[in-house]
């Protein structure tokens, strides 16, 4: 399960009327990332994501998430979260 504490979403002026449904689909979409460990990742930071004139709120969620689950399994995690804290090993 991926839990994300606090996520910061910068899309381009035009698109700030559909910022809150991208949101709500970008987070649909990344309950759907297969996670194969458990790790913690304090900062993930996206490269920029060319968003095409006229793609849907659906297909700009998709391009993120792709691009979250790329960072996510190339990332080396902060810690393991099996039960240890950095402080516990």
């Amino acid at each position: 399960m991926l839990t994300i504490d606090r996520l910061r979403l910068h899309l381009p002026s035009g698109y700030r009327h559909r910022s809150a449904a991208i949101g709500r689909l970008l987070a649909e979409e990344l309950a759907r990332i297969p996670l194969g460990r458990d790790l913690q990742i304090e900062n993930l930071r996206l490269p920029s994501i060319t968003i095409a004139s006229g793609e849907s709120d659906r297909r700009i969620a998709r391009k993120i998430t792709a691009a979250v689950a790329q960072r996510i399994e190339t990332s080396k995690p902060e810690w393991p979260m099996a039960g240890t804290s950095p402080a516990q090993r």
